[in-house]
C-alpha cells in the first residue's frame, strides 16, 4: 500500500483530531476580529459538534446534508458581501469552507486538506495587517501548523509534542535562507506587495472638508501620520506646519477643497535656506501628501497646486517614502490673479448675522487689512473663548453660536470663524489644514507626526505681501502651537497617555516605535528601487528581470545543495562515527577473507562468534576475546578502558 493510500485510508485519532482544532483556532482569531460574527459561531459550533462527535463517536453527516450546508454557506457569503470574490469575501469564503470541512474531518487526507487551507489563510492575516506584531504571531501560527502537519502525516501513532515542535522549527530555519534569497531578489512589481484593494479598509486622516468637530474627533487618535528624518537638526516646533489640503469653499457650516489645478512653478520668495528631510507617508487613501510650509520641490508622480498642497498622482493606499525640501521663511503669491482673490471673499448670501456685523466693525475701524487681523487675534485672546476637544454642537449660523454664544471649541472652529470674519471684512481668506507639531523620537532621531496632531489655520491675503499664515488657535492656547497638544493645562476631552508621564515607559514606546519603523522601511518598503540598489553593491548595475532571476536561481541552487549535503551528512550511517562498529566491520572482513560466511543481518554477536567457533576452531579464542570486548563497549554498564586496543589488537592478528 503505498504513502497516499496509507494516509487516505487511515482515521484522525482524537489527539491529531485535537491539534488540527487549535492550529485552527489560531489561524482564525485575527480573521474572527473582522468578520460578522455569524461566520465566527458557525466554526465554534462545527469544532464543538466534531469533537464530541470524536468523543462521543458519532457518525458523520451524511452526504446530502453537507451538500446543503456548503450550499447555504455560500449563498449567505454572497448575501452578507455582496460577491464571492475579493478580498474580504474570499477570505470570508475560506473560511465558512473550513468551518463545514469539519463536517466530514474523518481520515488524514482531511486532515491535510485543513491544514492547507490554514497555510492559506495564514497569509491572507497579511491583506489586512503587515505590522511587526502581526509577522510574529504569523510565525508563531505556522510553526504550531509544521509541528501538526508532522504530527499529522506519521506512519504510526504520531510523535511527542516536544519532539514534533523541535522538528518543525529546524524545518522552518533551513526554509530561512531560500526565503531571504525570495524576498532580496524575487522580481518586484510597481505597487505593494500585500495590495489592499481600494475602499475595503477605512482609513483616519485629514479630509478634503472641514465642519466644526471635525478635527476634535481625529485629534482623539494616536495612529501615526507619518515620520519625518531631517537631513539636519529639526526646525523649531512652531515652525512645524504640514502643509495639507487647502479649503476655499464655504456653504455656511462646511468648508470644502474645490477643484485644484497644477502648476508647472513656484511662484514665491524663499527667504531662507531650504530644509531638507524625508517623509515616510502611512496610506490615508486619499492624493495629498504633506510637507512644512512651503515645499520648494515636487516628489516624483506629484504635482503641486496653485494653493501649494503637494498631491500624488494616485490615491495614497500603500505606505510611500519621498525626500522633500521647504522654506520656513517666504513671500507667496504677490502675483495672484484677480480671480483667486474673489474666490477666496465668497460668502453665502445670509446667514450668521452676528459675525457680520463684527466684520463691519473691523473693516471700518482699520483701513490697513493688517490691523484688522491684529484686531481680530486679539478679540480672541482677551475675550473668554476655551481650547477643548469637546466643544458644543452648533446650529444652522455655527460662526455666530461659536464666538458670540459657546465660545469653546478646536482648531477648526477657531480657523473657520476667523476665516469667515476674514472674508466679510473684504479680506481673502482661506483654510489650511495639515498637521502642526510632532514628537520626536531620540532613538531613531526622527518626528513622528500623528493624527491628534491635526490642526487648521487660515492664510489670509495682503497686497503687496501675498498669502500670510494666520493661526488663531495660537490666541487662544498659544502653549499648543509652542510644545504641543500635550503642553495645553486643562484641555478638556484630552485622551489618557499615561505612557508618557512615565519614562521608562516612554522610552520603551519610543524604542518600539524605532523598530516599526525600521520594520517598515526595509522590510514593507522594500520596493524596486531598494533591491537595485542592493544589487548595485554587489557590482551588479542596471538589472533587469532576466538578470534578477539569474541571480536568484544561481543563490537558490547553492543554498539548496548545501542543503541537501548537510542533510545527507546528518543521515549518514551511525556505525560510520563508531570506531567499536568499523573495528567489527574490520573484523567481519578479516574473517570473510579466511573462509567465514558472511554476518547475517539477524545474527548477533555472540551468536557471530559461536559459528565462526564451530567452522574455524584455531580462530575461536581471537574471535571471543574480541567479541566479549565488543559487547562491553556497544551493550556493558561499564567499559573498560582497553577494551578497543583488545579489538584493534584481534582486529591485527587475523592478517
Amino acid at each position: 500500500m503505498n504513502t497516499v493510500a496509507h494516509l487516505g485510508e487511515t482515521r484522525l485519532s482524537f489527539d491529531r483530531l485535537a491539534w488540527l482544532l487549535v492550529c485552527m483556532v489560531l489561524v482564525l482569531l485575527p480573521h474572527m476580529m473582522r468578520m460578522p460574527a455569524w461566520i465566527s459561531l458557525l466554526f465554534v459550533a462545527m469544532a464543538l459538534w466534531r469533537l464530541g462527535a470524536a468523543r462521543m463517536r458519532w457518525g458523520m453527516a451524511p452526504a446530502w446534508a453537507r451538500a446543503i450546508l456548503a450550499i447555504i454557506g455560500m449563498a449567505a457569503v454572497g448575501i452578507q458581501f455582496r460577491a464571492w470574490g475579493g478580498q474580504e469575501a474570499g477570505v470570508a469564503m475560506l473560511v465558512v469552507m473550513m468551518s463545514l470541512k469539519l463536517t466530514e474531518a474523518v481520515r488524514k487526507r482531511d486532515g491535510l486538506v485543513l491544514i492547507f487551507v490554514g497555510y492559506v489563510l495564514v497569509v491572507g492575516n497579511f491583506l489586512y495587517s503587515q505590522t511587526l506584531p502581526t509577522g510574529a504571531y504569523m510565525v508563531l501560527v505556522t510553526w504550531c501548523i509544521t509541528a501538526t502537519l508532522l504530527h499529522l502525516t506519521h506512519p504510526t501513532t504520531g510523535i511527542p509534542t516536544r519532539v514534533r515542535f523541535r522538528q518543525a522549527a529546524v524545518l522552518l530555519l533551513q526554509a530561512l535562507p531560500i526565503a531571504a534569497i525570495l524576498f532580496l531578489l524575487f522580481p518586484r512589481v510597481p505597487g505593494p506587495l500585500w495590495g489592499v484593494p481600494a475602499g475595503q479598509q477605512s482609513v483616519s486622516g485629514l479630509s478634503d472638508r472641514m465642519e466644526p468637530g471635525s478635527i476634535a474627533q481625529l485629534s482623539l487618535s494616536e495612529e501615526v501620520a507619518f515620520r519625518v528624518s531631517f537631513d539636519g537638526p529639526a526646525p523649531n516646533f512652531r515652525n512645524l506646519y504640514w502643509r495639507g489640503p487647502v479649503l476655499r469653499n464655504f456653504d455656511g457650516r462646511v468648508w470644502q477643497q474645490g477643484d485644484e489645478a497644477a502648476v508647472e512653478t513656484f511662484s514665491y520668495t524663499a527667504l531662507d535656506a531650504a530644509t531638507h528631510y524625508e517623509v515616510v507617508l502611512e496610506p490615508h487613501r486619499q492624493r495629498w501628501l504633506f510637507a512644512l510650509d512651503l515645499p520648494s520641490m515636487v516628489p516624483d508622480d506629484a504635482i503641486i497646486t496653485r494653493t501649494y498642497q503637494l498631491m500624488s498622482t494616485s490615491p495614497i493606499r500603500e505606505r510611500r517614502q519621498y525626500p522633500m525640501a521647504s522654506h520656513l521663511v517666504y513671500r507667496t503669491g504677490v502675483e495672484t490673479s484677480e480671480w483667486e482673490i474673489r474666490r477666496a471673499l465668497q460668502l453665502p448670501a445670509g446667514g450668521n448675522p452676528q459675525a457680520r456685523a463684527l466684520a463691519a466693525t473691523l473693516r471700518q475701524a482699520h483701513d490697513d487689512p493688517r490691523d484688522a487681523v491684529v484686531a481680530m487675534l486679539q478679540k480672541l485672546r482677551t475675550d473668554p473663548y476655551y481650547y477643548t476637544l469637546s466643544p458644543p454642537l452648533l446650529g444652522q449660523n455655527s460662526v455666530d453660536e461659536f464666538l458670540f454664544e459657546t465660545r469653546r471649541g478646536f482648531c477648526e472652529h477657531y480657523a473657520g470663524s476667523f476665516a469667515f470674519v476674514m472674508r466679510a471684512a473684504g479680506i481673502p481668506a482661506r483654510v489650511v489644514l495639515g498637521y502642526h507639531g510632532g514628537e520626536l523620537n531620540p532613538v531613531g532621531n526622527y518626528l513622528i507626526v500623528r493624527q491628534s496632531d491635526a490642526h487648521a489655520w487660515v492664510e489670509v491675503y495682503i497686497n503687496n505681501e501675498g498669502w500670510v499664515r494666520v493661526d488663531p488657535t495660537g490666541a487662544v492656547a498659544p502653549d499648543r502651537i509652542e510644545s504641543g497638544m500635550n503642553s495645553v493645562e486643562g484641555l478638556e476631552g484630552r485622551p489618557l497617555r499615561p505612557l508618557r508621564d512615565f519614562r521608562f515607559l516612554n522610552q520603551m514606546r519610543l524604542r518600539w516605535d524605532d523598530v516599526n519603523n525600521r520594520w517598515n522601511l526595509f522590510v514593507l518598503g522594500y520596493d524596486r528601487q531598494s533591491q537595485q540598489a542592493l544589487l548595485e553593491k554587489f557590482g551588479i548595475e542596471d538589472a533587469d528581470y532576466t538578470t534578477l532571476v539569474v541571480v536568484m536561481m544561481v543563490l537558490l541552487m547553492i543554498v539548496m545543495t548545501t542543503l541537501t549535503l548537510w542533510l545527507f551528512w546528518q543521515v549518514r550511517p551511525q556505525h560510520s562515527r563508531d570506531p567499536a562498529v568499523r573495528l567489527y566491520r574490520k573484523l567481519q572482513q578479516r574473517l570473510e577473507k579466511r573462509g567465514v560466511g558472511p554476518r547475517r543481518p539477524d545474527e548477533g554477536p555472540q551468536d557471530y562468534a559461536a559459528r565462526v567457533a564451530n567452522s574455524h576452531p584455531e580462530l575461536e579464542a581471537t574471535v571471543r576475546r574480541f567479541i566479549e570486548a565488543y559487547v562491553r563497549m556497544r551493550y556493558g554498564a561499564v567499559p573498560e578502558q582497553d577494551d578497543l586496543t583488545t579489538m584493534a589488537d584481534a582486529v591485527r592478528a587475523l592478517r
